[in-house]
């Protein structure tokens, strides 16, 4: 979360003049540096893609920590699932789409066995 710029700019000596001038500054600079990306994650994942060989799963009740989003399958794939959101801000997912696979037709009467 706080890399390269963002963090030279969190404690660029202007702003650690102005923490020194009030003492509560302190902590709460220390807070943001310590825990900024936690708290910034905490209670909202991004809007969750689609599984692999899933349709873009919808979110009827938004993207909270533990909500979730129903998907379901592409054309010449079957199941389907849920994606929860996390206290991290990561989906969880539950169920996946595999191809269906209908095997090889059967040998209609007085024909040869079909090849593929």
């Amino acid at each position: 979360f706080f890399r390269g710029k963002r963090l030279k700019a969190l404690l660029s000596s202007q702003r650690m003049d102005q923490a020194a001038r009030q003492p509560w500054a302190w902590l709460l600079l220390w807070v943001i540096v310590l825990f900024g990306s936690t708290l910034v994650a905490a209670g909202k994942c991004s809007s969750p893609s689609a599984p692999a060989n899933a349709n873009k799963p919808v979110c009827p009740s938004g993207t909270g920590t533990g909500k979730t989003c129903t998907f379901t399958c592409k054309a010449g794939y079957t199941g389907g699932g849920t994606v929860t959101c996390t206290s991290t801000g990561t989906w969880t997912q539950s169920g996946s789409c595999v191809a269906v696979n209908c095997g090889l037709p059967g040998t209609p009467a007085n024909a040869l066995a079909p090849t593929c």
